[in-house]
């Protein structure tokens, strides 16, 4: 149940390869975080199924949470008369993993030892007064899932009914597969993600920060404007809520620290650096307007890009 700590999902997708025969595909998207993203916010992805892994399961932590999360569980797309599902609408409740016995979303950490069984959360679970969830009314879903069937692959023996296939190779996509799959042109290429810098915060939650760079001289964000170098995820500081000093004005426009600067953006030549930070109140994007990015000239280490390409001049001026 491991898979469940805050931030986790590497774990898992680790178990996913594991079993690779089991899956044909696997969609990791960004998550929704701050008001008013949780309800405006719409996640979307297009997957395959065949006869013979038919089943779809999904699962997004509930964050900031002890161990909550939302999902469905090896939904079956082929009927039992071997045709596939059209439409389906699922409506999704929250469920306690069974690692951490906090009862609000703000919990200090406490791991349950020994780890329970995943279990619903109800309006009697956790039975204590200050889960947002205990009272006399059930508990509401916190999401929907939409599943629409678009269409199938065609083939010359192909009909509407559930076809085998014997593809057994996973195939892994996130929010950045697509843009990087779309660019024929190498100078777009960029090095693996560096690892996440620290949390910005000590209590509450703050940001983290992880960069990658263009392999080649000739790569920028103006020639590859699809293609990010900087990802920023949230995170949770040692404690997970700050004390507040209730004789103090909440300042809903106070920032988290600068993050540190990202690489330059160039391996030779000027290029630029970039540091960012965020509101630690949820009302500050809809109140404030404190500069949260911040960019500055850098130098590569090869100054001139003619060392690494001696054409570079001649093939790509403008």
């Amino acid at each position: 149940m491991k898979y469940f700590d805050y931030m986790k999902s590497n774990l898992l997708m680790n178990s996913i390869l594991a079993n690779s025969r089991n899956v044909r595909t696997v969609i990791k998207t960004s998550g929704v975080w701050g008001y008013p993203n949780i309800y405006t916010t719409k996640k979307s992805a297009r997957f395959s199924t065949d006869n013979s892994r038919p089943l779809v399961s999904l699962l997004t932590m509930i964050g900031p949470s002890p161990d909550w999360c939302v999902g469905i569980d090896s939904v079956n797309m082929c009927l039992e008369n071997c045709t596939w599902l059209d439409s389906l609408d699922l409506e999704l409740f929250p469920w306690d993993a069974g690692t951490d016995s906090g009862v609000t979303y703000l919990s200090s950490n406490l791991p349950t030892y020994p780890k329970d069984v995943i279990k619903p959360i109800t309006n009697e679970f956790p039975n204590n007064t200050a889960s947002p969830f205990y009272g006399t009314d059930k508990v509401s879903p916190m999401a929907t899932v939409r599943i629409r069937r678009v269409g199938a692959k065609t083939t010359p023996t192909s009909t509407e009914r559930c076809e085998a296939s014997s593809s057994t190779k996973p195939t892994f996509t996130d929010s950045d597969a697509e843009e990087i799959l779309n660019v024929p042109d190498v100078k777009c290429m960029v090095t693996e993600w560096s690892e996440f810098d620290a949390c910005s915060v000590t209590c509450g939650v703050g940001t983290k920060t992880r960069t990658r760079q263009f392999k080649s001289p000739m790569g920028s964000t103006k020639a590859c404007p699809k293609i990010k170098l900087q990802e920023i995820e949230n995170c949770l500081g040692l404690v997970n809520e700050c004390e507040v000093d209730p004789s103090q004005p909440v300042d809903v426009c106070i920032t988290t620290p600068w993050s540190l600067w990202s690489p330059c953006t160039a391996t030779c030549g000027s290029g630029v650096q970039i540091r960012t930070r965020r509101y630690l109140n949820q009302m500050g994007p809809l109140k404030c307007s404190t500069s949260l990015e911040d960019t500055r000239r850098c130098q590569a280490e090869v100054a001139d890009c003619s060392q690494v390409n001696p054409n570079w001049s001649r093939q790509y001026s403008v």
